[in-house]
């Protein structure tokens, strides 16, 4: 099996060392161990594209709607429905307060936009911020095998933007109908807030993990925590996951692939560092982090590129 991450990435000076266009030469930390250790990306095994798609596009001449981070996902626990790809992404500049699903049943040539998801959850709740699309692998719960979950960060509709909450809504007809079902973290807006969530399941323990950001801690910039649930609707009680030892990083956007050996490898953005660098670490399970302090292993290529911002992982 062939371990993929997708990211931007940039040039690099030297061995651990980056140009960023002036004067100041940026030194990328990495506390895994005393000496530099890096997860290595070899330039010779690209990714072959087969086929390049257009899902959406906005009206011509319309600059200000953006079709932003967008995900994407392929059934496979929904007997005649396995293959049916659907897809979201945020709305800013195209009402922001919603999510729009799409589906293609012909692998991705042709896309058909199925349901519109909105707030009816949280009281005084709008959506279009950071979508993730999950299908749960088994029954968790009363929620059967099959059900899709549309996790994403809502926000307060009227008076001033105060108020941000990751909440979840689940679709039993592969995505035409939604309803919420949970909100699992609350908090304020922009740098006091809780932000882009990752849903992964753990087969040897039962549980849905929902991976998120937040900003709002006095002692940390920004840190990736998490909180798990094994019926859908108890949580536990928020863990951190990566919490960097400066307080001023923002480790954010985490990506979790679980490896043919049974870890899990996670990549993350550093915000804060030239590039905002993307890190990685190997864990046994999702529960146990280690030294949460640490930021990992730095994702290089091998012919000494470093990757930056808005990772994903996929075994």
């Amino acid at each position: 099996m062939l371990l993929s991450l997708f990211s931007s990435c940039t040039q690099a000076q030297g061995k651990d060392e980056i140009d960023n266009g002036g004067d100041q030469t940026v030194n990328y930390p990495d506390t895994e161990q005393e000496e530099k250790e890096y997860t290595m990306i070899t330039k010779d095994r690209g990714i072959l594209i087969d086929y390049l798609g257009t899902i959406y596009q906005p009206a011509l001449f319309n600059t200000s709607e953006q079709c932003t981070y967008s995900k994407i996902i392929k059934l496979e626990h929904n007997g005649e429905n396995n293959g049916t790809l659907l897809a979201t992404r945020e709305t800013v500049g195209a009402g922001d307060n919603f999510y729009p699903v799409y589906r293609s049943k012909d692998n991705g040539e042709t896309w058909k936009r199925i349901a519109v998801v909105m707030d009816d959850y949280n009281e005084d709740g709008k959506l279009g911020w950071q979508p993730f699309l999950y299908e749960l692998p088994c029954d968790i719960g009363d929620m059967k095998e099959g059900t899709v979950i549309l996790a994403g960060c809502s926000r307060n509709a009227t008076g001033e933007f105060n108020k941000s909450m990751i909440t979840m809504f689940k679709s039993t007809d592969c995505g035409k109908s939604w309803e919420g079902f949970a909100t699992i973290a609350t908090a304020g807006a922009i740098d006091y807030g809780v932000w882009e969530p990752f849903l992964i399941y753990e087969e040897s323990t039962g549980r849905l993990y929902c991976f998120y950001s937040e900003d709002f801690q006095p002692s940390h910039s920004q840190q990736l925590v998490y909180k798990y649930t094994t019926d859908m609707v108890n949580w536990s009680e928020k863990k951190e996951a990566v919490s960097c030892s400066n307080s001023a990083l923002r480790p954010g956007m985490i990506s979790i692939a679980k490896l043919g050996n049974g870890q899990y490898f996670a990549v993350f953005e550093v915000v804060g560092i030239t590039g905002n660098p993307i890190y990685s670490k190997t864990i046994d399970s999702l529960d146990d982090w280690g030294d949460v302090s640490k930021y990992g292993k730095l994702v290089k290529s091998t012919d000494n590129k470093v990757f930056g911002s808005s990772p994903w992982c996929a075994w």
